[in-house]
């Protein structure tokens, strides 16, 4: 794996940035055919125009220090080096105000471990946790809520599950109906072969 970094190292403050594998290829023609397919008005994800298709590895804010965060993730993604990560792309299915595409790629979670092993330690300390997780049943809400605590992030280790986030709107019932009534075959596969770093827009979008 290769590490594609895409941030700016202007003031020190606190940053978002999304540590993800950018989808390439015919999954990326296919999440691009699927954001334009569903019929949802209002759809604040736009692959055409402003985001790009992904499956994040690690998204969490950082402390001010972007050139540590880039030479930690170098690390890890040598580490990664001899992986071999075939990503294939799944059913689509409503998640809440979300629509996603399952994602069928254990190496995915390999590449999560090794990112959240080497980066945490330059994640802000203190961060809060999503409101969605509080709505979670047990044990989930608890094992996500410490994972906020101890890596800023509830999506991290055993909560780690590999998606591509394709559509959101406010209205859950649209968003399920939009899915149900989507035209989409699934199995459109890639070659991971890079880690990017990017900055981050509304609902977990790539910029």
């Amino acid at each position: 794996m290769a590490l594609l970094a895409a941030l700016s190292l202007g003031l020190c403050a606190p940053f978002t940035a999304d540590v993800h594998l950018p989808l390439l290829g015919a999954a990326k023609a296919a999440a691009l055919a699927v954001n334009q397919k569903l019929r949802l008005l209002h759809n604040e994800i736009d692959f055409g125009t402003k985001h790009t298709p992904h499956i994040t590895l690690y998204l969490t804010e950082w402390q001010c220090r972007s050139d540590a965060l880039v030479s930690a993730l170098r690390s890890a993604v040598v580490q990664l080096a001899t992986q071999r990560c075939r990503v294939t792309l799944g059913r689509a299915y409503a998640a809440g105000k979300f629509a996603m595409l399952n994602v069928s790629a254990p190496c995915a979670r390999v590449a999560s471990d090794a990112v959240v092993n080497a980066t945490h330690r330059l994640a802000a300390p203190n961060q809060s946790v999503p409101e969605w997780v509080y709505a979670l049943p047990e044990p989930a809400r608890s094992e996500k809520i410490a994972d906020v605590r101890r890596f800023g992030s509830p999506n991290v280790f055993d909560q780690f599950r590999a998606h591509v986030s394709v559509g959101w709107a406010s209205d859950e019932s649209s968003v399920a109906s939009a899915v149900a009534q989507l035209a989409y075959e699934p199995g459109a596969t890639f070659r991971a072969d890079v880690v990017a770093v990017g900055s981050t827009g509304a609902h977990g979008t790539v910029l």
